[in-house]
């Protein structure tokens, strides 16, 4: 699966979980497990019961089912506390925090680095503080990111 099919995932399983205060942050395909796993959050964090309440609007949706190959496994889970960030919000909420960005492609001879997140500007530019300096790249051009915790 590509960002395009887990991004219209996530559309779809969005509006299904928002009523009830969870919002899908994130979602993955393990097709070597065939399983499609659904990262769920909310303000409270997520307990066992929340992932169990997920699951069970989720397991008998045909849309789903249409976005996804064959038959499937579907795991609800929480996404922990490196998780992942997608969009321009959650990005917002962990400025000054410590992230980890893969990007797709080169910016500045970089392609992955990890830092201090300084800021996302109205131009969609990042600013993440690394030891070498200051990392600038597009918002657009993140493959993957994630919060990086600290011990």
């Amino acid at each position: 699966m590509n960002r395009q099919q887990y991004d219209k995932i996530i559309d779809l399983i969005n509006p299904k979980v928002a009523p009830l205060g969870y919002e899908c942050v994130e979602v993955e395909w393990d097709g070597t497990e065939e399983t499609l796993r659904v990262y769920i959050d909310r303000p409270e964090g997520i307990k066992m019961e929340d992932c169990l309440r997920v699951n069970d609007l989720l397991i008998e949706s045909n849309e789903l089912d249409a976005l996804v190959p064959g038959d499937y496994r579907l795991e609800i889970s929480s996404p922990g506390i490196e998780r992942p960030l997608r969009t321009r919000e959650h990005f917002s909420r962990v400025i000054g925090q410590k992230i980890k960005v893969r990007l797709n492609e080169r910016t500045q001879n970089r392609m992955e680095g990890a830092g201090k997140l300084l800021g996302i500007d109205q131009d969609d530019i990042v600013s993440l503080e690394l030891p070498a300096g200051v990392w600038n790249f597009p918002f657009q051009a993140i493959r993957k990111a994630n919060v990086v915790f600290e011990w």
